[in-house]
């Protein structure tokens, strides 16, 4: 998913292995896609800021803050890859 703000835009793709298999990229499901604006010049959605759509999927990735959970989440189950870089 093609993130952009009024000064950068970045790629994420987010991952999560279950049951024997990596699903697919959730990103635009996690970031709520739909109920974003669209440049389709750039093929890219528009969100206030694209640091803490990093944050919320680093977060995510490490379940912190708002993505605790009850259990306790193994980080090497989940990838958050940002412009090609893993988190």
């Amino acid at each position: 998913m093609k993130l952009k703000d009024k000064t950068r835009t970045v790629e994420i793709h987010m991952q999560e292995y279950r049951y024997g298999t990596w699903y697919p990229d959730w990103s635009e499901d996690f970031f709520d896609a739909g109920q974003l604006p669209y440049d389709e010049d750039e093929d890219a959605y528009i969100v206030a800021s694209v640091d803490y759509c990093i944050e919320m999927a680093t977060d995510w990735k490490f379940a912190r803050g708002d993505f605790q959970e009850d259990a306790e989440i193994d980080p090497d189950d989940r990838v958050v890859t940002i412009d090609g870089d893993s988190v």
